[in-house]
């Protein structure tokens, strides 16, 4: 199959196997910091929460919250490095196109 004209001539149309490559890069390295990430920021807010008395209730929708947010911004912040990731048979660009309007 060809490329249509506004893509270049060396672009790959991505493969089930590419999208797992890129999927498990970021799979895999999300899981670890959101792992640590939830363990630390809920360790830490357990203290806090003994500390200042708080309610056992309110401490674990705290560190919940916290730790989820900060979770989502370490994946975020992974996807950043797969971008630039250099895969066995690609990498993968970002490339701007014309606007639609205007």
């Amino acid at each position: 199959m060809s490329a249509p004209s506004s893509q270049p001539a060396n672009f790959l149309e991505p493969t089930f196997g590419d999208a797992v490559r890129v999927w498990w890069a970021w799979f895999w390295r999300s899981m670890l910091i959101m792992t640590a990430v939830g363990a630390l920021v809920g360790y830490l807010a357990a203290k806090v929460a003994i500390a200042l008395d708080i309610p056992e209730d309110t401490g674990v929708l705290v560190s919940s919250v916290a730790g989820g947010g900060l979770g989502l911004l370490g994946s975020i912040y992974v996807m950043k490095t797969i971008l630039k990731k250099e895969f066995r048979k690609f990498t993968i660009r970002l490339i701007p196109h014309k606007p639609r309007y205007g």
